[in-house]
Formats: C-alpha cells, structure tokens, sequence
C-alpha cells in the first residue's frame, strides 16, 4: 500500500475462503480515477515490481528468510520505481523470485512455494528468476505491467514459458538500475512483462531514456580483435558468463553473509543451488574475474562494430532472431538439470552483448497432458535482439509486424494465450497451421542435476 509519493506498507490482507483456506488478497485501485495526460502517461496502469527492488517502507526479502530478517525496511525506492510513480503507475505490490535473483528451477525453491504458471494445464515451469511477475502477468487480468530484472534470461525466458511480452533492456542506458539489488553487476539490467503489446510499447515510451529510432563464429576467427590475443571464438567465449555469473554471486553476498553472522551468530541458510553457487564463486580468483571483465569490454566491441551496430535513422543497422523457451512442456515438478554455464547461449548473448531484447508470444501448440489428462496448449514465442539503444525501435517494429500479418497483439491471462482459432494456432486433431502435436514421453523427461 502506497502510503506517500514514494513510501509503501505492507497491507496485511489475509483472509479465511469459505473453504476454510487461507488467502492472501491484493489492493486493487479502480480504474475510474485515473486518466492519463501529458504529465502523467502512466497514471493507473497497474504495476507489479520484483522483490529484488528496493520499495521505500518495505523489507526487501530476495526470496531467502535469513537475508530478510538481517535487514530493515528500505529507506528508498529505486530509481526506476520512483520514475513510474511520477509518471502516475500504481505499485500493487511485489513479485517472488527465485532466491537472489538465481537460475533456481521449481524443484529448488526449499523455503517458499514457486509460483504456478497458469498456462495449459497449470503444472508448467514458470520459469526462473523473475518467476512471480511472468506467473502473475499471466494470470491476473486486473494486473498491466510487472517490473524484473535481467541477467542471464531472466525476464526473457519467464516470459516465453508464461505466454507473455517482455523485455530486457539496454544495459546501462535505457533506464537506472539504483535501488536494484546486485546479482552479477555487469549483466544486471531491467526488463518488464506484459499482455497487450500496444500498451507495451506506451509503457516504455514513457518510462525509457530511448528515443525512438545471424552472428557467425567464423567471423570472429577470421578478423579476432587486437583484444583477443589470437584466441578462437569458442577459447575465448567460454568463461565469458561462467567466471562473473558465479564470482559475483559469492562476492556480491559476502556482506549480507557478515552480518547475518554478526547478528545471529550463526551462519545463514540458502537453498542447495545457491550454496553450490556460492561454493564455485569461492573458487574463482580475483585475477580470473577481473581478466573475464575485460574480455567481456573486447567481445562487446567486436559485436557492436561487426556485428550490431547503432544506427541514428533506424536505430541498428540488423536484427537477430533469437530462440526462446523450451518448445516442449516442462512441468514445474520435475528436476530439470542446468548445466555450468561455460560458453553463450541464446539467453546470454543479450547480456554479454549489452542488446535490447523482446520476447513475442506468437501461438500454442496442443500437446496431452499427463497432468490433467486432456488437450492443453504450450505457449510458443520468439524472441528478435537489436543494436544497444534500439529498444523502441524493436517494439515498434514488432507491433508493426504483427499488425500487418494481421496477427494478435495481445494475449489472455489464463489458460488460454488466444482463442482456440486462427492462424495462431495448431488445430488439436488435423494439424492445418503445420506445427505437430507434442506427445510427452519418459525420453523428454529431464535428469537430475544441480548447476
């Protein structure tokens, strides 16, 4: 609950369902009362914010109970907060995430229970990180806009797996990341979710700095930076996320780690991915870390001068069309196995590369469930990347896109990402659109391992 311009209290709102269950229930402001203007584009829309934002009057929790009870409530918002507050958007309150912003799949979450995504059948992975905004974006139709951060993917990916648009930003230039907690401080950067790409786009014309305006190893081995010291594309690449993913996310905490000891005499307890996190960044020298980070400033160069460049008329001189989610359902009660992160992937090349990044849902996909025993839909997304800056452009540019093709530009909450016709979709029994039914075996089931 907003208790001034940009103070909040916690609003104790649990109540007991006729069922005998206990729920909680969230304020919502009506809609009768606010109309946008000039000053205040924003005023009503509906705000979500991940609770790795510091609200002013709140604890912030990072989703671990030991890093909570070490610490008071904020005295400040974080900037960007503060910025939607004074272009009129209502703060509804905060979203889950997996505990310090981490990769953590369902089967990690030791301490809290993980979001359920909404999607097809209701058993799906939500998704990792900014887990609670993507689930809640794709349930709540009284919600617009939920705020996440991104490092590795963690906005983008939640947002392909809950059906819903979003965007990682331009790192370090589209918007201020004061008031974001740290994950990996090179890579961390703001991204939001939403339904209706229309308001998408006006939600970030008004609330960005921008203005509006098929990479190849085999070009980097045959023109190497003067930086890369001869080193081959795949030599070079593969500590690129791996020494600062896992150095940050040790070093980052040390001082929550002293005075959760200091103040409890004991150490604090994380969840087994965190602790294994924790216990490779121990590993990693400062020397190696600090080698890493000027890698990281050699590859975004060479990517911006051969690759994506800037460009003053049409914002980036390319665009890359980037995969994005599973493809096949991922249910929230399996151990899905996450590997070392040695090299990039499709996720990681925005953050190294310091891109803007949307993600579209364009369609859903039938496949039989095991969970509720009948026909579900998968959401289906694709995901396009432009030069650092070009952010507005690449929503313009899909709203266009998909105007043209005469295809939806909103999405459902619910089961449902579109009705059950049209050229989004595949038809359950005869296949017309051409995308095959998924049928779930043992073989697409994942193993057991924890990275």
């Amino acid at each position: 609950m907003e208790t001034d311009s940009n103070r909040f209290e916690g609003l104790n709102a649990v109540i007991n369902d006729n069922d005998g269950s206990w729920m909680q229930r969230i304020a919502v402001p009506s809609r009768c009362y606010s109309r946008p203007t000039l000053k205040l584009p924003l005023h009503g829309v509906r705000v979500s914010v991940k609770d790795n934002f510091a609200l002013a009057g709140l604890k912030t929790g990072l989703q671990n109970r030991a890093f909570f009870a070490t610490y008071e409530a904020e005295e400040n918002t974080a900037d960007y907060i503060k910025r939607l507050i004074d272009l009129g958007a209502i703060i509804v309150g905060k979203t889950k995430l997996s505990s310090f912003a981490s990769g953590e799949k369902p089967c990690d979450w030791w301490e809290f229970l993980c979001p359920f995504n909404a999607r097809a059948d209701g058993h799906l992975n939500p998704g990792q990180s900014t887990t609670g905004g993507a689930a809640s974006i794709g349930a709540y139709e009284w919600l617009d806009i939920s705020i996440g951060s991104d490092s590795f993917g963690s906005v983008r990916v939640p947002a392909a797996q809950n059906g819903a648009y979003g965007i990682r930003l331009t790192t370090g230039l589209s918007a201020p990341t004061k008031g974001l907690y740290p994950n990996s401080p090179g890579f961390d950067m703001i991204g939001f979710l939403g339904r209706d790409l229309d308001e998408f786009l006006g939600f970030a014309r008004a609330s960005l700095n921008n203005e509006v305006k098929n990479i190849k190893k085999e070009t980097w081995n045959a023109n190497p930076p003067p930086g890369s010291n001869g080193r081959k594309f795949h030599n070079f690449t593969n500590g690129l996320v791996y020494n600062p993913f896992y150095y940050d996310g040790y070093h980052g905490t040390q001082s929550f780690r002293n005075d959760y000891q200091k103040r409890f005499n004991k150490k604090p307890y994380v969840t087994p991915h965190m602790q294994m996190k924790w216990d490779v960044g121990a590993g990693i020298s400062r020397e190696e870390y600090e080698a890493t980070l000027l890698d990281l400033q050699v590859f975004r160069q060479w990517f911006h001068d051969n690759i994506l460049k800037p460009q003053s008329r049409t914002g980036s001189t390319a665009l890359l069309i980037l995969p994005v989610g599973p493809g096949n359902p991922v249910f929230r009660d399996e151990i899905v196995e996450s590997p070392p992160r040695f090299g990039i992937d499709q996720a990681d090349l925005g953050a190294i590369a310091a891109l803007p990044q949307i993600v579209l849902p364009i369609g859903h996909i039938p496949y039989d469930s095991p969970k509720s025993g009948q026909t579900e839909y998968l959401p289906i997304a694709g995901s396009i990347a432009g030069a650092s800056g070009s952010d507005l452009m690449l929503l313009n540019l899909a709203r266009e896109a998909l105007v043209s093709a005469d295809w939806p530009t909103k999405v459902s909450p619910g089961r449902f990402l579109f009705e059950l016709s049209g050229p989004q979709n595949a038809n359950p029994t005869n296949d017309a659109a051409g995308a095959p039914r998924i049928e779930i075996s043992s073989r697409m089931r994942p193993k057991c391992i924890m990275s």
